[in-house]
């Protein structure tokens, strides 16, 4: 084979090969989420909108009832900027949330620096969580040991039903988007999809 064939023949390849972003983004949808067809999908997305919707309300309302109202104003500011309870318990439910969503967003896209960021909030939400039993352990004049367990046990609470129900509406709403790319394609789910031996195959 000449230079002049090989050249011909490495243009040719990448010519046949264009590379389908969104097809590639549907296949690992498909098959981190074991979807075998679209009725799967739908039963899926009802589910976990569903239980993530709950999830975010009851963590809201677990804010307002046992934070908000009453304010917990009894000293203990974080020594990370300074902030309240109430502030840190906030901070705390947007850092869950915003974690979760660029954590299930990098897996589908790769993107490394969306999965750093992700892993650095959850750092800080921990941080936070953390503080009042720790403070009340190594601290003095900062809380008592009955009130760090109490804003610890209840700022983990808010952490963990923040992360879990957010996790589950961007399952959800990446599940609306795989519906909607298939619809516009005139395409079915095979279910062969959720295999992880076949490549993406989706019928025409």
């Amino acid at each position: 084979m000449t230079e002049g064939d090989d050249d011909a023949f490495s243009v040719a390849e990448l010519d046949s090969a264009p590379i389908d972003q969104s097809t590639d983004r549907a296949e690992r949808i498909v098959r981190r989420l074991n979807i075998d067809n679209r009725q799967t999908a739908y039963n899926q997305l009802d589910r976990k909108s569903k239980i993530g919707g709950i999830l975010v309300t009851l963590v809201f309302v677990g804010w307002w009832l046992f934070i908000g109202i009453n304010g917990d104003d009894v000293g203990g500011t974080s020594v990370f900027f300074g902030l309240d309870f109430s502030q840190v318990a906030l901070t705390v439910m947007g850092l869950s949330a915003l974690s979760s969503l660029l954590s299930e967003l990098s897996k589908d896209r790769g993107a490394i620096y969306a999965s750093s960021l992700s892993g650095g909030m959850m750092i800080i939400a921990v941080l936070y969580v953390l503080e009042p039993l720790g403070g009340a352990l190594l601290m003095d004049d900062f809380l008592s040991l009955s009130e760090g367990v109490s804003r610890t046990f209840r700022l983990a609470a808010l952490w963990g039903g923040m992360t879990y129900g957010a996790n589950l509406l961007v399952n959800a709403f990446l599940l609306t988007w795989l519906l909607k790319f298939t619809d516009a394609n005139g395409w079915e789910i095979d279910n062969q999809l959720a295999s992880a031996e076949p490549p993406l195959v989706l019928d025409d």
